[in-house]
């Protein structure tokens, strides 16, 4: 026993040849040649009728303004580090997309039915909608043409129950006000140019060209939210590298010139929106200083015509030596304490800027504008301008309940109470400094009131005209400057990689040609290699040789007409040199007997015992053998069927002692071959095989004949074998080739453990030269020249599994059973 469990570990082990397998692989060539071309078909009909889908990408370098600008410009108090996250956000933000897609062609979605999908179509479209954006217009509704002619087309309108919303071209938004139903619908024939106008749109539809073959189309009226809305998902923004600047913008689409013009949109849009927030902090600068401006210029008008006036009454030019001194040091302190003011009026700006509301909140002007720098101050005004700035992106990304809103909001509110009180202790020091110069001016002013009347009255009229001078010049400079870095500004984006054309991600031809083809033979393989494993069946030789101590005495093809007598009817055939083998082998087993007694037998019936009993008795007798062949299968005789003898008497006449020896042989219409039929059936098999008149008729014969065939009944249903197997110098078991189990092979082992039975060998049968290449080729046992996968065999048909139930007819195999060989 431990020795078969260590025969079929070996078994096991041996049975990963990669030989072997490429032979088996090459039995099933059919099967692979069907699934390799099923699965390349059903891969080129993917690939012929899958929707296409392109896809576009755009590279945009973001970068902080290295220009050198004025100290006092918005753009040098804004450069901060790049924060990726924060720029792919502003990409994703619906407000973004809607400006990409104001930049197209959107009020129309035009497409074209087809015969195996629909497609939409952009740019060469057969006709073009023009909508009439003073009327109101459904967006929700098919639209289907139906191209007559050049000069006609249909309208048809589905039946519209419920009431729907307008959407208004001129505002891009639903009239809130308005809405109507179309129930009967609408089929009509109109010219091309003509209006047509209802309740529920007006538009006009002009003549391109004839599109191939095709008549039937269709058209939607978009809405820019709902275009906006639907493309803003499907934009894909990520860095190009984890360390880089760069951004990789991508769209995937089933037009490849739509996707490529909306990427170019979208990084328009991106560009432009970097570049006008920059503008909107001069423009923020520029509109303070301009109202400075306007107060100071109304001044110092009056105060210029007022000094002019004075001069021509009094006939004053200039003023004298010491009164001039005098005087530059009154206008010393005067343009202090404006610039004081000045600084005062910045922060009552800031203090009215806090009180707007969070959402109206931008950007505040810079304190380095009206030249205060206070550094606490300047960092403040700058955290809460970052903090505006994040608060606005994910405003357009995200609602107010999103954690990360609420916690800018809280640092928003923070900031501002700082700023405030910084607010609050810079102005009392202002305060303090304007207080100060107030009385140093009038110190000096007493001075001034000892001059002369005309004089003095000359001196404050020039110290208002210089101060308002001052002032004016110090703010249009700064305006200058303003406007100047304003012109200057320029996007912090670049676009490095314009998107060109669009390359098809969807269906990969090649990668399905290739997983189909993988599949074609993956497919197959797995097929054959689960087959194989739930194949308890003696595929091969080997299968035998790993199991079965027993030596192999021959190996028989599959023989493919009907009958048993395959020698004696073709001699000369190969299945007859097959037999010729087995039997020189037998001649190497107990060659010490002159007259030898040899008998058949297999585990189930329709292994071909019967078969190889009648022809190893046959190729005997053909070498001039005096050859008897006896008919043991008591249960179920018929070898007297292939030799046209009657079975009236026979063996169990004799052992019942009923007839003798000789009547019971019977001769053929072959030379040296007689038969001896099992007879009628009898109800006491067993005990009549087992008797001593059987041992006296197997006796006998051996005087009379030079070679005695058995052919026993299986030793796997009865045990009436065994008892003959004793009484045999050879006893020959049958295998057949993918019908014999492996379990059952552990049979012919407890056989050979028999000390009664001598030299026992096996023969395999009905061997089929496909699958023999497939699973190893046969070799010889004894000698070589036979069983080298012969295409010639027995074809005389067996029943299977019920020793009761055997036919007699070979069933014609199906065309999916000559393919999958089952």
């Amino acid at each position: 026993m431990e020795d078969n469990i260590n025969n079929f570990n070996n078994f096991q082990e041996d049975s990963i040849d990669i030989k072997a397998i490429l032979y088996q692989a090459l039995a099933y060539w059919k099967l692979f040649a069907l699934a390799v071309f099923i699965s390349l078909t059903v891969a080129y009909l993917f690939n012929k009728y899958a929707d296409p889908l392109y896809e576009s990408q755009s590279k945009v370098l973001i970068m902080v303004d290295n220009q050198n600008i004025n100290p006092f410009s918005a753009g040098s108090f804004w450069k901060q580090p790049v924060n990726i996250e924060n720029e792919m956000a502003i990409l994703r933000s619906f407000d973004l997309t809607r400006d990409a897609v104001r930049k197209t062609d959107w009020q129309v979605s035009y497409y074209r039915y087809g015969q195996i999908r629909e497609n939409q179509m952009f740019n060469n479209t057969p006709y073009t909608v023009k909508i009439d954006s003073s009327h109101l217009q459904a967006t929700s509704i098919k639209y289907d043409i139906v191209m007559l002619s050049s000069t006609e087309f249909r309208l048809i309108i589905a039946p519209i129950p419920e009431p729907i919303k307008l959407y208004d071209f001129y505002s891009n938004e639903y009239d809130q006000e308005q809405s109507y139903n179309l129930p009967v619908g609408i089929d009509k024939v109109y010219y091309y140019g003509e209006k047509i106008t209802t309740d529920l749109f007006s538009f006009t539809l002009d003549y391109n060209y004839d599109y191939n073959e095709d008549h039937d189309f269709y058209f939607y009226l978009n809405s820019l939210e709902s275009l906006a809305t639907k493309y803003n998902s499907k934009f894909n923004v990520k860095p190009m590298h984890n360390d880089a600047t760069i951004v990789l913008i991508t769209l995937k689409g089933d037009n490849q010139f739509h996707v490529v013009e909306m990427v170019n949109a979208l990084t328009e849009a991106y560009v432009n929106y970097n570049l006008n927030f920059k503008n909107k902090q001069s423009a923020n600068a520029i509109e303070f200083i301009d109202y400075q401006l306007t107060e100071i210029n109304t001044a110092l008008k009056e105060s210029e015509q007022n000094l002019e006036n004075y001069r021509k009454e009094n006939n004053m030019l200039d003023i004298g030596d010491v009164s001039g001194r005098t005087f530059d040091k009154l206008s010393d302190l005067d343009r202090k304490r404006a610039h004081a003011e000045l600084q005062q009026k910045y922060f009552d700006y800031l203090e009215s800027y806090l009180e707007k509301g969070l959402a109206d909140k931008e950007s505040m002007v810079a304190p380095s504008i009206i030249g205060i720098e206070d550094p606490m101050l300047i960092q403040l005004v700058k955290q809460l301008n970052e903090l505006y700035m994040k608060r606005n992106e994910l405003a357009a990304t995200s609602t107010k309940l999103n954690p990360a809103s609420k916690q800018v909001d809280l640092k928003i509110t923070n900031t501002e109470q700082a700023l405030l009180q910084n607010i609050n202790n810079i102005g009392k020091t202002t305060n303090i400094q304007i207080k100060s110069i107030e009385e140093q001016i009038t110190k000096v002013q007493k001075e001034i009131n000892s001059l002369p009347e005309k004089q003095r009255k000359l001196i404050d009229i020039n110290r208002k005209y210089r101060v308002n001078e001052e002032i004016y010049s110090f703010l249009l400079e700064k305006r200058v400057e303003s406007g100047i870095t304003r012109a200057g500004n320029v996007s912090d984006y670049t676009v490095i990689d314009k998107a060109r054309s669009a390359s098809i991600v969807f269906p990969k031809k090649s990668l399905n040609y290739t997983i189909a083809l993988l599949l074609g033979l993956i497919i197959p393989i797995g097929f054959i290699f689960m087959a194989d494993f739930f194949n308890d069946k003696v595929r091969s030789k080997k299968d035998v040789e790993d199991l079965v101590s027993a030596p192999i005495i021959g190996v028989v093809g599959h023989y493919k007409e009907e009958g048993n007598t395959v020698v004696l009817n073709k001699p000369k055939s190969i299945i007859s040199e097959t037999y010729r083998s087995i039997r020189t082998n037998l001649q190497f087993l107990a060659h010490e007997q002159e007259h030898k007694v040899i008998s058949i037998t297999s585990t189930y019936s329709g292994e071909g015992k019967t078969f190889n009993s009648i022809n190893i008795a046959s190729i005997f007798s053909i070498a001039e053998k005096k050859t008897v062949l006896l008919g043991c299968d008591l249960r179920k005789p018929k070898i007297f069927d292939d030799f046209n003898i009657n079975n009236e008497i026979g063996i169990t006449t004799f052992l019942i002692g009923r007839a003798s020896i000789d009547e019971i042989i019977q001769t053929t219409d072959y030379p040296n071959i007689d038969i001896v039929t099992a007879g009628p059936v009898p109800p006491n098999p067993s005990e009549l095989l087992e008797s001593d008149r059987m041992t006296t008729l197997i006796d006998e014969l051996k005087k009379v004949y030079d070679i005695v065939i058995i052919d026993t009944p299986p030793i796997g249903l009865v045990t009436d074998a065994v008892f003959m197997m004793k009484r045999s110098d050879v006893s020959l078991y049958v295998v057949r080739q993918n019908y014999t189990t492996k379990a059952a092979l552990n049979t012919v082992n407890d056989i050979a453990d028999m000390k009664e039975i001598k030299n026992l060998s096996l023969i395999i049968n009905d061997v089929d030269i496909d699958r023999s290449s497939a699973y190893g080729s046969y070799g010889s046992g004894y000698s070589q020249g036979y069983g080298h996968g012969y295409g010639y065999g027995y074809g005389y048909g067996y029943g299977y599994g019920n020793y009761y139930a055997e036919t007699e007819e070979e069933t014609k195999k199906t065309w999916k059973e000559r393919i999958f060989k089952i």
